[in-house]
C-alpha cells in the first residue's frame, strides 16, 4: 500500500519551487537569451541549468533538452517514494509524453536536416531505459527510414508504424503513430493502478483521449478534406464522454464549419474554442481537469502527475520565453505564449 501522505509531502515541497507569475514576469523582462538563463539559474531546480553549454550558444532543443532532463532528476526521485508496482509503472507512462516529445524533435532533425549537436547526456537520461545503444547513429541517420531501422528493438519501433494509412507526410505519419502509442500505454497503465488511483486518473486520461481525437480529426480535415476513411489510424480507439460514433460522425463531417459545430455540441465544446490554437485550448483544459482530479482525490497518485503535467508546463513556458527573447518579441507577444 503506497503512502500517498509521505508521496504528497514529496509533492507539495516539489510544487512550491515552480515558477509562478512573478517569475515569468521577470523572465520576460529580459533583453537576452544569456540573461534569461543566468536569472534562470538562480531558481531553485535550476541551478545546473547551463552545465558546460556557453550561453551565447545555447539553442531551442539543447535548452529543453536540459529543462527536461532536470526535471527528470525529481521525477525519479519521487519514483522512489512509490512501493507498488503497478502504481510505479502508471506514474512512470505519465513521463512517455517527454520521452515521445524527444522523439518527435530527432524526427524533426532528421527530415529537416537539422543536425542535432550536443545534449547526448541530456537525450539519454530522459529516454532512460528506452534508450537506444547507438544514440549518436540514431541521431545522425540519413533519413526516416534508417531513423526507424535504428529504433529496432525498442518498444517506439512499432510505435512509429500506428499511423500507418494516414494521408499525410512520413514525418505526420510518425508521429501520430507515437501520439496513439503513448495514449494506448496510458490508458493501460492507469487500468492496472491501485483502485484509488484508477478511479481517480481514468476520467483525467480520457478526457485527453478525447480532446487529442478531435484535435486530429480537425487538422486532417484541415489538410486532406476528401480523405476521411484515413482519418481514423490517428485516433485512439478509447476515451471518455466521446463515443466512436460521435467520432464517425464528425470524420465524416463535410466541411469545417460542419465540424466547428459537432465539436461545439459534443462534451468539450467549452473547452476547444480556439480551433488556430487548439494545442493551448487542450493544455489549458487538462490543467484545469488535473487540478480538480487532484483537489477531489488526495488519496490516489492524481496529485503527483498534476505536478508532473505542470513542470512539463513550465518546461513549456521557459523554452518559448527563451525563444520570443530570441526573436525580439513584444511583452504582450510573450505573455500569448505561456499557459499559467
Amino acid at each position: 500500500m503506497t503512502d500517498y501522505g509521505g508521496l504528497n509531502a514529496k509533492i507539495g515541497a516539489l510544487s512550491g519551487r515552480l515558477l509562478g507569475p512573478g517569475d515569468y514576469e521577470s523572465l520576460i523582462g529580459l533583453r537576452t537569451v544569456p540573461e534569461v538563463v543566468l536569472r534562470l539559474v538562480g531558481f531553485e531546480g535550476y541551478s545546473d541549468l547551463l552545465g558546460g553549454i556557453g550561453q551565447d550558444g545555447i539553442h531551442r532543443g539543447q535548452i529543453e533538452g536540459r529543462l527536461t532532463s532536470l526535471a527528470f532528476r525529481d521525477f525519479n526521485g519521487i519514483l522512489t517514494y512509490i512501493t507498488d508496482p503497478s502504481l510505479r509503472e502508471c506514474v512512470s507512462a505519465f513521463l512517455l509524453r517527454h520521452k515521445v516529445g524527444i522523439l518527435k524533435y530527432l524526427i524533426g532533425s532528421v527530415v529537416n536536416g537539422h543536425k542535432v549537436t550536443g545534449g547526448l547526456a541530456e537525450i539519454r537520461a530522459i529516454l532512460g531505459k528506452d534508450s537506444v545503444g547507438d544514440l549518436p547513429g540514431l541521431i545522425d541517420s540519413a533519413d526516416l527510414a534508417e531513423f526507424r531501422g535504428r529504433l529496432r528493438g525498442t518498444r517506439f519501433a512499432s510505435a512509429m508504424a500506428a499511423g500507418a494509412g494516414l494521408p499525410t507526410s512520413d514525418i505526420q505519419t510518425a508521429e501520430a503513430g507515437l501520439d496513439v502509442w503513448h495514449s494506448m500505454t496510458l490508458w493501460k497503465s492507469v487500468g492496472k493502478a491501485p483502485k484509488e488511483s484508477r478511479d481517480a486518473l481514468a476520467p483525467v486520461v480520457g478526457a485527453e483521449i478525447d480532446m487529442q481525437n478531435i484535435i486530429w480529426l480537425y487538422r486532417l480535415k484541415a489538410s486532406f478534406p476528401s480523405a476521411p476513411k484515413g482519418y481514423y489510424s490517428s485516433l485512439v480507439p478509447l476515451g471518455r464522454r466521446l463515443r466512436s460514433g460521435a467520432l464517425v460522425a464528425m470524420a465524416e463531417t463535410r466541411t469545417l464549419r460542419e465540424l466547428r459545430e459537432a465539436v461545439a455540441e459534443s462534451p468539450y465544446g467549452g473547452l476547444l474554442t480556439d480551433f488556430d490554437r487548439l494545442d493551448r485550448c487542450l493544455l489549458t483544459a487538462m490543467g484545469g481537469i488535473y487540478r480538480d482530479a487532484s483537489v477531489g482525490h488526495r488519496g490516489s497518485a492524481a496529485p503527483t502527475v498534476r505536478y508532473l503535467f505542470r513542470r512539463g508546463l513550465e518546461i513549456r513556458n521557459v523554452t518559448s520565453i527563451i525563444e520570443c527573447v530570441r526573436y525580439g518579441l513584444g511583452r504582450e507577444e510573450m505573455l500569448a505564449h505561456l499557459i499559467c
